[in-house]
């Protein structure tokens, strides 16, 4: 089949799982329909010797020309020895928010008791509530240690505590994220100026 909004339209939905529909005149487009009635574009391409597999978009969000344009542009891309999804992954790991490093790490950390969990999370409303939304990569050492000298001035032991929980979030960033060829995407930590926490 060629794929049109016609044809996207009239696409058979399946009885269960999801039905595939490849474009005859490019290799690689394809349309998938779910048992729910979702239609979206996909495109896919063998890349390092494995099948991905990318989602371009819904059917009604996107038209059918327009995905099949992107489909072009990515194959092109992984014709010139890119990979797109890859680089892809590696930009979303890389601005990754302190708020999202953070619910990981308790999400990772499941056995942390919640009496501790607690203790996290006010000390990330009243330390770090101006972060939470601002990119890991985006937070200095210098800011680090401002922080940690003005929150010092009203209690030192609770400034001491907050950086020892933003070392650990640094540490477990530092082996979660990572880019396509292994190397992690924050391997100085912030706090480590802090020696003594």
């Amino acid at each position: 089949m060629r794929i049109t909004k016609t044809a996207v339209e009239q696409a058979p939905i399946p009885d269960t799982g999801q039905a595939f529909y490849r474009d005859d005149n490019l290799k690689g487009f394809a349309l998938r329909v779910t048992a729910g009635g979702a239609k979206s574009f996909v495109v896919e391409k063998r890349i390092n010797r494995k099948v991905k597999r990318k989602t371009l978009g819904r059917f009604a969000e996107m038209t059918a020309e327009k995905a099949r344009k992107e489909a072009i542009k990515f194959l092109g891309q992984v014709a010139d020895g890119q990979d797109p999804i890859a680089e892809e992954k590696d930009q979303e790991a890389e601005s990754v928010t302190l708020r999202e490093v953070f619910e990981l790490y308790l999400k990772v950390r499941a056995g942390l008791k919640a009496s501790t969990v607690q203790d996290y999370r006010r000390l990330m409303k009243e330390i770090f509530k101006d972060w939470q939304d601002r990119e890991l990569r985006n937070i200095t050492k210098d800011m680090v240690q401002k922080r940690h000298q003005d929150y010092g001035k009203r209690s030192q032991a609770r400034a001491n505590n907050a950086m020892r929980l933003l070392k650990a979030i640094f540490n477990f960033a530092r082996g979660q994220y990572e880019d396509s060829q292994g190397h992690s995407f924050f391997p100085e930590n912030r706090v480590d100026r802090l020696s003594h926490v």
